[in-house]
């Protein structure tokens, strides 16, 4: 979710650029759906009754970021928050692309959009003259965690339509995250206090995979807990 990358920019290095852009990130991902929606629209045999509707909302969230983008822009004496952006295109334009062919809820999909998304965490950084390695390395570790959300609530919803869930799979990759992560640590682009927040990610697989599914909304809303609670941790351990 978006508001991952863009609290933990915030709560690390806040600044008024900083701000602008977390706004910003918030305005490209709400444009996506009715952009998408305009474009399906041109193909449709009949116009949509809503299309006027969107249009005014796409209107609206674009004049908002195109404030927010000159305003950071202004206030830096350069550009160089805008190169996660530029980074991320590769990731969200196929996951866009895939998204409009309506697969929404493929795997692919979902995991390029989970680097995209992450990528606002740097830039947040970068305007508030965080150091640059630790500033992208923090998008890798937003990413990864994002993979880890990823898997669970798949492997969590086959459980719950009682399909093969592909537990091992899923907790094997959650064990695999301690070697990116101390890559990190050993390059000393993160501090070790960031790995605690590993052992959160890990014990959630363990002990929620073996307990019964009540419903999909609670796997959703526990694994937002979970985040916020993974972003409080990297917050404090950075601060």
């Amino acid at each position: 979710m978006i508001a991952e990358p863009v609290l933990l920019g915030l709560l690390i290095e806040f600044s008024w650029e900083g701000l602008a852009i977390a706004m910003l990130s918030f305005c490209l991902f709400l444009l996506r759906v009715p952009l998408l929606r305009l474009w399906k629209g041109r193909r449709m045999p009949h116009p949509d009754p809503h299309a006027d509707l969107v249009k005014k909302f796409t209107a609206i969230i674009s004049a908002i970021a195109l404030a927010c983008f000159t305003f950071a822009g202004l206030s830096q004496p350069g550009w160089a928050w805008v190169l996660p952006f530029l980074l991320a295109l590769p990731f969200a334009l196929p996951a866009l692309f895939l998204q409009n062919r309506g697969k929404t809820r493929h795997l692919l999909p979902e995991l390029l959009a989970a680097v995209a998304i992450a990528a606002p965490v740097s830039a947040i950084l970068i305007a508030g003259e965080y150091p640059m390695g630790p500033a992208y390395a923090l998008w890798f570790l937003i990413a990864l965690k994002s993979a880890s959300c990823i898997f669970f609530v798949r492997s969590q919803i086959r459980r719950f339509h009682q399909r093969p869930a592909g537990r091992s799979e899923m907790l094997l990759l959650h064990v695999c995250l301690i070697f990116p992560l101390g890559l990190l640590i050993w390059w000393e682009l993160l501090p070790f206090a960031v790995l605690w927040a590993y052992p959160l990610l890990l014990g959630r697989a363990m002990l929620l995979s073996s307990t019964q599914v009540k419903s999909a909304k609670r796997v959703g809303w526990i694994e937002v807990g979970i985040s916020l609670l993974f972003v409080g941790i990297c917050a404090v351990g950075l601060g």
